[in-house]
């Protein structure tokens, strides 16, 4: 783009917000963004998909119990845990990265949606803490397939314990 030139039909670049924002709607990573008083500032397309109970942007501090009371959180051994005990919440009280965070959302339709999240503190250019972005990866599919291989991995010990007492029977019956 030749700024002298006023027929020039070359494009301006673009800005590093406009950068930033494709950037963040192309992933397939859930992520948000809370400023130091909790206030939901950003949620992107992949947050809003998995995440479909989330406010418009921006959202007073109140959207986080707003948004537990539609759910139950549980931990990575399955009990019930506080919204406000994942990654993104805890980085906001002690302005602390926080990483893998496995956790479950059980919403009252009955969905399980299984998530792996990593929140980071955002400074501000005077060095200040000014919130967190937080971003979810969706391991529900993971999870599933786990235990469905669980389930296949205990059925063949079952069959093969069920084989060798079998075994057994016969070689005593055939003595």
């Amino acid at each position: 783009m030749d700024p002298l030139d006023p027929f020039d039909t070359t494009p301006a670049p673009p800005t590093m917000e406009s950068r930033l924002g494709a950037l963040l709607n192309s992933m397939h990573s859930a992520v948000l963004e809370i400023d130091a008083n909790g206030r939901l500032v950003h949620a992107n397309l992949a947050a809003r998909k998995i995440l479909p109970d989330l406010p418009p942007t921006p959202a007073p501090a109140e959207w986080a119990s707003e948004f537990a009371q539609s759910c139950t959180f549980y931990d990575i051994h399955g009990a019930p845990m506080a919204a406000g005990e994942g990654p993104l919440f805890n980085c906001l009280r002690t302005e602390e990265p926080q990483r893998d965070w496995q956790f479950t959302i059980e919403f009252y339709n009955g969905q399980r949606l299984h998530l792996l999240g990593t929140a980071e503190p955002l400074h501000g250019s005077d060095g200040r803490f000014s919130g967190v972005v937080c971003s979810y990866q969706d391991i529900t599919e993971l999870i599933n397939l786990q235990k469905a291989l669980k389930e296949q991995l205990d059925e063949t010990r079952n069959a093969a314990q069920e084989l060798r007492l079998t075994h057994g029977e016969l070689s005593r019956a055939h003595n």
